[in-house]
């Protein structure tokens, strides 16, 4: 009905407990609780992106998916210089999206 919710955003922090120590990793989720949010979700991205620029990157993985490939990806002999801190540097991200397309997705989600 009228003033009802058509999207929602929430902002996560996880902090993944990986072999190489503790990362923590943010997600700021949006989504769609009405038929009109699906519309709207594109112009929230786009203002999020025009507010954060390149910090904000979309993905479709999920928790899970993101910190195994996190492990596999530290694990890598090029993997520390990947992290600043108790954080995966830009560059890292940008390893981590590679590697999380790479892979074929499963049927959980995973």
């Amino acid at each position: 009905g009228a003033g009802a919710p058509i999207a929602e955003l929430a902002i996560d922090e996880v902090t993944f407990r990986l072999a190489v120590g503790p990362v923590r990793h943010h997600e700021v989720e949006i989504e769609a609780r009405a038929d009109a949010g699906a519309e709207y979700l594109p112009r929230a991205v786009d203002a999020l992106r025009a507010r954060f620029g390149g910090a904000v990157v979309s993905s479709r993985h999920s928790k899970l998916a993101i910190g195994a490939a996190m492990e596999r990806l530290l694990a890598a002999p090029r993997g520390a210089g990947l992290v600043a801190g108790d954080r995966l540097t830009p560059t890292g991200y940008a390893r981590l999206e590679a590697l999380l397309s790479a892979a074929p997705a499963r049927p959980d989600g995973g």
